[in-house]
């Protein structure tokens, strides 16, 4: 196991863990922005570090979704921070996308280790599922925004 191993389970278990009370809390607050921070940075340091896991040669398509939670968080952190056009969907959105990816990645993970270690196909398969069901779950609870775009950068 590589440091780079390490360094990325232990930040995405901290922005795992930082995302509940930012999810379920009162948004806008102090507290919200603080763990918002501590959050992005977690995802930040993690998705830096997946770039260093060597898998299938040197990347996969799990470095995809690293490269698209990258977005997600720009994306997520410059529509909060310049509050123009529809920003609280866009952040809304990005950042709710940046935590779906662990989930998924997770179940992944989960399930290729859990009962095939040599077989990624299992991994990939359980991660489509959980995708197919999280994702709308996601957008319903954005949908109380009643907005009805994304954009990059914020409008």
């Amino acid at each position: 196991m590589t440091p780079f191993v390490l360094i990325h389970s232990f930040f995405i278990c901290v922005a795992f863990i930082v995302s509940f009370p930012i999810l379920f809390g009162t948004k806008g607050t102090k507290r919200h922005k603080l763990l918002g921070w501590i959050f992005t940075s977690s995802m930040l340091v993690s998705v830096i570090a997946t770039f260093f896991i060597p898998s299938f040669g040197h990347f996969s398509p799990i470095h995809l979704l690293s490269v698209l939670v990258l977005f997600w968080l720009i994306n997520g952190v410059l529509a909060a921070r310049f509050k123009k056009g529809n920003w609280r969907y866009t952040h809304a959105m990005s950042m709710g996308s940046a935590y779906i990816a662990i989930i998924i990645a997770g179940i992944g993970v989960l399930v290729r280790y859990s009962f095939t270690p040599v077989n990624y196909i299992n991994g990939y398969i359980a991660s489509g599922i959980t995708a197919l069901i999280v994702i709308p779950l996601m957008v319903q609870r954005i949908k109380k925004y009643k907005i009805v775009h994304l954009s990059f950068p914020p409008a």
